[in-house]
C-alpha cells in the first residue's frame, strides 16, 4: 500500500479511471487531495479520454470553501461536471473528449451495472441522472473570480475548522440551505448536456417529467422545477404537473404550490397523482375542510385507493364526525385487531404508491382505536392502541384510553400497568428498580433480577438502559426467545438503537437464525463504524 499522491508523482503509468475519497477537505493529510496542484498531478497521469473523479463531502463546508476548491479543479480540467449525492458532491473532470450524451449513458447499462446501482436505490436512468447538479460553462460562470485552494495556501485546511467551530445550529444550518442552492439561477441541471432527439417531442416531455419527479425524490428542489417547467413547455402532462408542485414545495414555497395543484387538478381532473400532492399538502397546512373535500373526490376516482381513505377518515375525524370516521377507516384496519384473519378487501395493495407507510399505520392503530372505544368497542380498540403505543410510547391520550379500555374489559391488572406509566413518579420509580437490578446482577438469582427489571418496564418502556438489561436478563433465564420479541418491539418503536441492533443479532447467531444475525451485525457496524463485542449472558 503506498501514499496515492506520492504513487502518482513517482509512476509514469497512464489511467482510464482515477477516484479520488479521502476524509473531510480540511482534515491535515486529506487536504492535500483537495487542492489544484494535486488535480494538476491527477489529470498527467489520466489516458486521453480518461477520467477523474473527486469526493467532497459538503456538510462541514461553506460555499467559499467549495468554491475555492472547484476553481482549482475548473483550472484544471476541461471538462467538468458536478454531482449532488445528499450532503456530498461529486467532481468529474475530463480532457473534453467525453461529453455527457443520454445514448452513452444507456449504452453502458447491463445486469451488473444495474445491480450495482439497485444496492444504493438507483432502479432507472432518471434516478442517476438527477443527481447531475451543474456543469462546462454554467459551472464557470458562477464561480467568479476569488481564492483558489493550493498546496501553497492549504486554504481549507486552514480556515475551514475555525469557521465550521465558530458557527452555531442556526448558522450551519442556513450554511446548508446556502450550500443546496448556489447555482440556482445559474444551471439549467443535465438538460444541455443530453442530446435529445429534437423530433420525439413526446419523448422528451415525458424523460423530462421523470427526471423531475426523481429529483424531487432526491429532495433537489432547483432541478426538479427546472426539468418540470422544461416538460411542461414541451408538452402539458400531469407527470410534470405534479413534480412542479411538489418542487415548490420542498423549496420551501407551499403556498405557491398549493395554488399550482389546484390548477392542476383542473386541467388533468382524473390523475389521481396530482389529487394525491394536493391532499398531501393540504394535510401539511391542516386544511381539515379542503382534505376532506379533495380525499373524497379522490376516493371516487379510485375505491381502492388506501392512504385517500385513511386522508378522509382522518379529516373526518378532524371535524368531529366520529361515527363517519370510524366507517370510513374499518375497512383499512389489519386483521390482527380484530382477533383474526384480515378479509380481502384489507389486504395490502402490491403497488407501493397504494400502501399505508409504517407510521400511517401507527396513527390508524390510535384513530381506530379512540373511535372505537367511543363508540362502545372497548376491546377492539385494545389491539389497534397497543400496536400505536409501540411507536408512540409517549402518548398519554392514547395510553388512558388504553388503561380505560382493559378496565373495561375485566384486565384490571394490565389497566394498572398503564396507569402506572402515566404516574407523575413513574420515572423515579423505574429508576428505583433499575438501580435494585443493577445491583443484585451478580449476587441474586437471575429471576429476581428479571422481576425487578419487569417492574422498571411497566414504568419506563422506551428506557434503553432497562430494555437492554431486561432482555440480557431474559436470556440469562433461558427465555432467549422473551428476548428477541422484546428487541423487536423496541425497535420497532425505536428505530437503530446500536444496542438493540447487535445484541438482537448475538440472540439470533445463538439461535440459528444466521441470515438475520448476519443483516443485523452489518447493520450494527454501519451504525458504529465497529463490530458488535458478543455479551456472555449464557
Amino acid at each position: 500500500m503506498n501514499d496515492a499522491r506520492n504513487h502518482l508523482l513517482v509512476t509514469n503509468r497512464l489511467y482510464d479511471v482515477i477516484i479520488s475519497e479521502p476524509s473531510n477537505p480540511w482534515v491535515a493529510g486529506a487536504a492535500g487531495l483537495f487542492t489544484r496542484d494535486f488535480f494538476e498531478l491527477a489529470r498527467s497521469r489520466l489516458a486521453g479520454d480518461g477520467l477523474f473523479c473527486q469526493w467532497v463531502q459538503l456538510y462541514e463546508l461553506g460555499t467559499q470553501e467549495f468554491r475555492a476548491i472547484l476553481r482549482g479543479f475548473t483550472s484544471v480540467f476541461p471538462e467538468v461536471h458536478v454531482f449532488r449525492v445528499a450532503t456530498d458532491a461529486i467532481l468529474i473532470g475530463s480532457n473534453g473528449t467525453t461529453p455527457l450524451r443520454l445514448e452513452r449513458i444507456l449504452a453502458r447499462g447491463g445486469p451488473r451495472i444495474e445491480a450495482d446501482l439497485e444496492r444504493i436505490g438507483i432502479h432507472t436512468p432518471a434516478e442517476l441522472i438527477a443527481h447531475y447538479w451543474v456543469g462546462g460553462a454554467e459551472l464557470r460562470g458562477s464561480l467568479g473570480p476569488g481564492p483558489v485552494n493550493t498546496d501553497d495556501n492549504m486554504l481549507i485546511e486552514f480556515t475551514a475548522p475555525l469557521r465550521m467551530l465558530a458557527r452555531s445550529q442556526s448558522d450551519r444550518e442556513a450554511q446548508a440551505r446556502e450550500l443546496a442552492t448556489m447555482f440556482a439561477g445559474h444551471t439549467t441541471g443535465i438538460a444541455s448536456h443530453l442530446g435529445l432527439v429534437e423530433a420525439d417531442r413526446p419523448g422528451q416531455s415525458s424523460f423530462y417529467a421523470g427526471l423531475a419527479a426523481a429529483s424531487v425524490a432526491q429532495g433537489y428542489a432547483d432541478t426538479g422545477v427546472l426539468y418540470a417547467r422544461r416538460s411542461l413547455e414541451i408538452e402539458r402532462n400531469p407527470a410534470a404537473a405534479r413534480a412542479y408542485g411538489e418542487a415548490l414545495a420542498l423549496g420551501g414555497l407551499p403556498g405557491e404550490a398549493l395554488k399550482w395543484l389546484g390548477g392542476a387538478v383542473r386541467e388533468f381532473p382524473r390523475d389521481t397523482g396530482l389529487w394525491r400532492s394536493l391532499v398531501t399538502l393540504e394535510r401539511s397546512a391542516q386544511d381539515w375542510a379542503a382534505v376532506r373535500r379533495d380525499a373524497r373526490t379522490l376516493t371516487g376516482l379510485d375505491p381502492q385507493d388506501r392512504p385517500a381513505r385513511y386522508w378522509l377518515g382522518e379529516s373526518l375525524f378532524r371535524a368531529g364526525e366520529r361515527a363517519a370516521a370510524l366507517l370510513t377507516l374499518e375497512p383499512l384496519a389489519p386483521g390482527a385487531w380484530d382477533g383474526g384473519a384480515a378479509p380481502a378487501a384489507r389486504a395490502p395493495a402490491t403497488g407501493s404508491d397504494n400502501a399505508l407507510p409504517e407510521e400511517t399505520v401507527a396513527d390508524l392503530g390510535f384513530l381506530i382505536g379512540s373511535l372505537r372505544h367511543s363508540a362502545g368497542h372497548p376491546e377492539g380498540s385494545i389491539a389497534p392502541l397497543r400496536m400505536y403505543l409501540r411507536l408512540r410510547p409517549a402518548d398519554r391520550t392514547a395510553r388512558t384510553i388504553l388503561a380505560d379500555a382493559l378496565e373495561k374489559t375485566g384486565r384490571a391488572r394490565e389497566a394498572e400497568v398503564e396507569r402506572r406509566r402515566l404516574g407523575a413518579d413513574s420515572a423515579a420509580q423505574a429508576a428505583r428498580r433499575l438501580a435494585a437490578a443493577k445491583a443484585a446482577w451478580d449476587a441474586d438469582p437471575p429471576e429476581k433480577v428479571r422481576a425487578l427489571l419487569e417492574e422498571a418496564r411497566e414504568f419506563a418502556p422506551d428506557s434503553d438502559e432497562v430494555a437492554f438489561l431486561l432482555a440480557r436478563a431474559c436470556v440469562r433465564t433461558g427465555e432467549a426467545p422473551r428476548a428477541a420479541r422484546l428487541l423487536e418491539e423496541f425497535l420497532d418503536a425505536n428505530p437503530d438503537h446500536p444496542w438493540a441492533v447487535g445484541y438482537l443479532g448475538q440472540i439470533d447467531a445463538a439461535d440459528g437464525r444466521a441470515e438475520r444475525s448476519r443483516l443485523l451485525a452489518e447493520r450494527y457496524t454501519a451504525l458504529t463504524g465497529r463490530r458488535w463485542q458478543v455479551i456472555d449472558d449464557r
